[in-house]
């Protein structure tokens, strides 16, 4: 059985809580017409979003939309796209010094 489904649910709530299961997320389901993902609460009937403290529903609507806005939070969660990973240290680069604290100016010496 998929997590949070219910016998009498609409289909935008059953294709939202498949939809959600088969990609992995973590949501819970505090109302009949509310699944809940992180800082998010997503309205299936309507096709709203709303982020936790804001007082107005996101400008994009529907299950698209929501999974846009949850692949952009698992974006930003790891940081980095493969193109922006750290480039291997060259054997130019000098080692840093590890057993020591960095120099700071006006730094008392006693």
């Amino acid at each position: 059985m998929t997590q949070y489904l219910r016998p009498n649910d609409p289909q935008p709530m059953i294709d939202a809580i498949y939809t959600l299961n088969e990609l992995g997320v973590t949501f819970k389901r505090p109302t009949l017409y509310q699944l809940k993902i992180a800082d998010l609460s997503y309205y299936p009937g309507r096709g709203t979003i709303f982020r936790d403290g804001s007082p107005e529903a996101m400008p994009k609507k529907g299950l698209q939309a929501l999974v846009l806005v949850i692949q952009g939070m698992s974006q930003l969660r790891t940081g980095l796209s493969i193109g922006d990973a750290p480039r291997p240290a060259s054997t130019d680069d000098p080692a840093p010094i590890l057993d020591r604290a960095p120099y700071q100016k006006n730094r008392h010496h006693w």
